[in-house]
This record gives C-alpha cells, structure tokens and sequence, in this order.
C-alpha cells in the first residue's frame, strides 16, 4: 500500500527539539514493518484546530491527484483535534479512495488493508 506520512507539531517550539524528525522516523519504520511504500511525506508546524493548514490542504490535493492510498500519521491528533474537523477530512480522503492509517489507533477508515 503506498502510504503518505503526516507529521504535526503545534508550536514552533517544539520543532526545535526536532518531534517532527522523530514522529517520521518512527512512521517510516511503521510503515516498513508493515509492509508500505512510502511515497511522500508532509510535516508542518501548527495547531491541530482546524484544517486550514498548508500541509493538510497538500493531503486533500494529493489524494485527489491518487498519490496515495492511505496518510499514516502518528495518531489520530496528528491530523485533527476535532472529531468534526477529523470526520470532514476523512469524508475527503474516503471520497477519493484514501484511507487513514495511524500507529496507534491502527486503520480507521478504508481502503487500509
């Protein structure tokens, strides 16, 4: 399955103690476990409050484009904080084929196998 990787820090903060390198390296290794190509990978520095993000507006596009078959992320509070927001950007992804993959909550919507 090809799999883009999201990564999500809040605060600038944060990225400099560098979570964002540690969240994709350990996704990166997820996904080979697992058996995933990884095609990509989208990390961004910003609050998980809304999907007015540039790095979630990549997601939407790429998806659209068929790029991926699934984001993996870290977990679900990586790509939302919101359970509105979360099931809006899932209804986007499932409308064009993608699912969401996550290393702690597992697959959440197809077409994850």
């Amino acid at each position: 399955m090809r799999v883009i990787i999201y990564c999500r820090v809040a605060t600038a903060g944060q990225a400099e103690t560098d979570p964002l390198k540690d969240q994709e390296q350990r996704l990166r290794a997820f996904a080979e476990a697992a058996g995933h190509d990884v095609v990509g990978c989208v990390c961004e520095t910003g609050s998980g409050l809304s999907l007015d993000r540039p790095g979630v507006q990549d997601i939407r596009r790429m998806a659209a484009g068929g790029e991926m078959d699934a984001v993996l992320a870290l977990s679900l509070s990586r790509l939302a904080r919101n359970t509105a927001d979360l099931l809006t950007l899932g209804k986007v992804l499932q409308e064009n084929g993608v699912g969401i993959l996550t290393a702690k909550e597992g697959a959440i919507l197809g077409p994850v196998t």
